[in-house]
């Protein structure tokens, strides 16, 4: 009696940022701003919002006493933070760098409130046209490698007729493309 054994591998692979409760999640492109609000209920009547980033949890915005503070230490974001008086803060010119978890912690005098943000920023891509006149490219270049194929294959099929085997010359031109 012969017995088989079968054994599957299965593998996930899994991009993001895990272990923690991210409550907002924001995805940017590279260059734009991004806004990140705590809830206004959550931000009336507080002692002190602070705003944390990274699994360093470096503290980059406070606010207390309506007195905004804004962390000039961390070149990441040098010129970048805006906090208003709401608690709400703002990157601008985002960078791929600043990609991660923001924790925002608002004390009350009857206790403290925690709000996670997970931030994506997205790199630049080409531009709609240089993608267009890629795609466009590639389809030309199949297409004639199909037409060689079944001219190769008629030619083949009529050999007794003296068709000999075609000679295809392509021509691509890589140029700027606009739409």
């Amino acid at each position: 009696m012969k017995s088989s054994f079968s054994t599957e591998l299965f593998l996930l692979l899994m991009y993001g940022v895990f272990g923690a409760e991210t409550e907002e999640v924001k995805t940017v492109k590279e260059g734009d701003s991004v806004t990140l609000n705590p809830e206004r209920n959550q931000t009336q009547g507080f002692i002190k919002i602070v705003w944390r980033f990274g699994v360093e949890h470096t503290i980059i915005a406070d606010l207390s006493e309506n007195k905004p503070w804004l962390s000039n230490t961390d070149e990441r974001f040098r010129d970048r933070l805006l906090l208003d008086l709401t608690g709400s803060l703002t990157i601008t010119d985002m960078r791929t760098e600043h990609s991660g978890l923001y924790k925002v912690k608002i004390d009350y005098s009857t206790g403290t409130s925690y709000k996670i943000f997970s931030v994506t920023v997205l790199e630049p891509g080409g531009s709609s046209g240089a993608i267009a006149g890629t795609c466009v490219t590639v389809l030309l270049v199949a297409a004639a490698a199909v037409v060689y194929y079944y001219r190769h294959r008629i030619c083949d099929q009529k050999r007794l007729m003296g068709c000999t085997r075609p000679k295809i010359i392509i021509l691509l031109s890589f140029g700027h493309f606009e739409l």
